[in-house]
């Protein structure tokens, strides 16, 4: 009963996302794409797209932003919200409840966004600011991953192994990119499973998963939730892939000195 509430409740907030989103092309066509995210940043991520970057800015970036300057919250005030979506996420997630999971974890990472564009707005960007963020990200994002690991403990264990795969392979992407630059070598950035790919991919289909698993696994106490199980594959693979990229990168780079 508790899936099919979630399909429920997934209609309505899907629709109003598409409603949305028509309205946004309607701008979009009328006026060009807007540029809330710097066009750099957002094409190291054509995955997603410039188009669906720029979009979530307008719907939930930039409302937010305005909030918190209302409120005069601090960048790392933020930063500590965003892992609080993650870690709420995680529970959800732990506790069975996918749909509310994926949607949390998705703010979390809009939070992940958030506290940079007001450091920038407030003129608070800091060494100390940005290595906070950076830490708590990891933080965040394991998290949420704490959570599968949990739910599957019991479920599945390769559900539990490729929840750790997904981990390590993200932990490794952000750990090798970070070791490559305390070198003061270039190239080890980008990659096809970069942070915002993982958020995407993790928070959208985790989110949505009850619009199969409601139907495929009706009636089960545990079910395996199947399209997780393929996303976290997916993202498992391709972020280790991507950290085996920035390691070949920059083993490269140094060989040049």
């Amino acid at each position: 009963m508790k899936l099919c509430i979630n399909v429920a409740v997934n209609i309505g907030i899907v629709s109003f996302l598409l409603l949305m989103m028509a309205v946004f092309a309607f701008i979009v066509l009328k006026n060009g794409m807007p540029e809330r995210m710097e066009r750099k940043r957002s094409e190291a991520h054509p995955v997603i797209g410039t188009f669906l970057i720029e979009y979530w800015m307008w719907l939930v970036v930039t409302p937010f932003e305005k909030i918190c300057l209302a409120l005069r919250l601090s960048p790392t005030a933020i930063t500590f919200g965003a892992l609080g979506w993650h870690i709420a996420g995680g529970i959800m997630i732990g506790l069975g409840n996918f749909t509310a999971g994926g949607w949390f974890f998705l703010l979390g990472a809009t939070f992940d966004i958030l506290d940079g564009l007001i450091a920038r707005r407030t003129g608070k960007v800091t060494s100390a600011g940005a290595y906070y963020d950076s830490v708590i990200d990891r933080y965040g994002e394991l998290a949420t991953l704490f959570g599968f690991g949990w739910y599957y403990k019991d479920v599945s264990q390769w559900g539990l192994l490729l929840a750790a795969l997904v981990g390590a392979g993200a932990l490794m992407v952000s750990y090798t990119r970070a070791r490559a630059e305390a070198l003061n070598v270039k190239g080890s950035s980008g990659g096809f499973m970069q942070r915002p790919e993982r958020a995407f991919f993790i928070g959208i289909v985790t989110a949505g998963d009850c619009f199969i698993t409601c139907f495929v696994e009706e009636g089960m106490r545990y079910p395996m939730h199947w399209p997780v199980i393929v996303v976290l594959a997916f993202v498992a693979l391709g972020a280790n892939i991507t950290a085996i990229q920035r390691i070949a990168a920059t083993v490269k780079e140094i060989g040049k000195k």
